[in-house]
């Protein structure tokens, strides 16, 4: 399978498990973050949240050991993907879909889910051939700097936000 189809599945079954945890009525995006505060929702949601790709990148101890790593060959090369979870609108924390609620929600159902299965990269991108790959989702902790700097770099401005690190491995 080459690099697209498996960034996108993963990217798909992101956006899948995050949908699952929250309430009707809030739109889970995949935009990147400057397009993502600009998006107009297509059914005037109560509330939005984006899974935005940041990153992709062979890990470190394969780059060192292999200059120039090929990430179509066989088996390929494993990734690390970062994301960021963004959470838009303005509800009080009282109310269900609150960027709070959501926050938790979300926090707790990939904390619950932290490897994606082939069936779900199957279900988020039906014909992706990824039957050995190892999908495993850690949050990851940045300072406020890290994070200020990141919505900086993107052209976007802060809203509240989770950091995972997603690796791709062969089983």
């Amino acid at each position: 399978m080459t690099t697209p189809h498996r960034i996108a599945a993963v990217s798909l079954a992101l956006q899948r498990i995050v949908a699952q945890a929250i309430p009707m009525g809030v739109e889970v995006t995949t935009l990147p973050l400057a397009r993502a505060e600009l998006f107009v929702p297509s059914a005037n949601p109560t509330a939005r949240v984006n899974v935005a790709l940041i990153r992709a990148a062979v890990p470190t101890s394969i780059r060192e050991a292999h200059p120039r790593p090929s990430l179509v060959s066989e088996p390929a090369i494993p990734l690390e993907i970062q994301y960021v979870v963004t959470f838009h609108g303005d509800a009080p924390p009282a109310v269900e879909h609150s960027v709070e609620r959501l926050l938790e929600a979300i926090m707790q159902q990939l904390h619950q889910h932290p490897v994606l299965t082939p069936a779900d990269l199957e279900a988020a991108l039906p014909g992706a051939d990824t039957p050995l790959l190892s999908v495993s989702v850690h949050y990851e902790s940045l300072s406020d700097t890290e994070l200020r700097d990141l919505f900086v770099c993107c052209r976007a401005t802060w809203q509240p936000a989770l950091v995972y690190r997603v690796r791709l491995t062969h089983s």
